[in-house]
């Protein structure tokens, strides 16, 4: 993947900064150039379903100005490129909400109940006194009809 990530920011004309964290959808990386000021992260996906899906969440976010969600940062929407599947952001410190890979827009989950309170129950042992904070931000993202899954802390950093 480090390949792949020189040679797209050679193709955007900048160079390729620290890895920033990687994952089973693909890995971010930071980005410099002379042109910006500050960095910025570019996330390089492996497949382009989970790609689909953040590039649109990140334009919906981006549509409706969204920049924070109940307090946590939301990094905004800079660049996409279809072609070599990378949603290109700035960079956020906590709290933070970040990977929208695994999420849905304007459709909620069809989970059978069974799954639903399985998936409930293992996020709150993840998130313990702070799964009510966590439910809200979903709450809110579901008012613009984003649904997320893929809840756990590296994704969902309080302060």
């Amino acid at each position: 993947m480090e390949q792949k990530a020189l040679k797209y920011a050679e193709s955007r004309h900048a160079e390729l900064g620290d890895s920033l964290g990687f994952g089973v959808d693909g890995s971010v990386w930071l980005l410099h150039s002379k042109e910006r000021i500050q960095p910025w992260a570019a996330k390089l996906f492996r497949a382009d379903k989970p790609y689909v899906r953040e590039r649109d969440c990140y334009l919906r976010l981006c549509e409706v100005h969204l920049e924070s969600v109940r307090g946590f940062a939301v990094p905004a929407y800079l660049h996409h490129d279809d072609a070599w599947l990378v949603v290109e952001m700035t960079i956020v410190r906590p709290p933070y909400l970040l990977d929208f890979a695994g999420a849905l827009l304007d459709e909620p989950f069809d989970f059978h109940e069974e799954a639903w309170e399985a998936w409930e129950m293992d996020r709150m042992e993840k998130f313990e006194d702070r799964w009510p904070e966590v439910k809200k931000v979903m709450r809110e993202l579901e008012c613009h009809g984003i649904f997320l899954s893929d809840l756990h802390p590296g994704n969902i950093a309080f302060e």
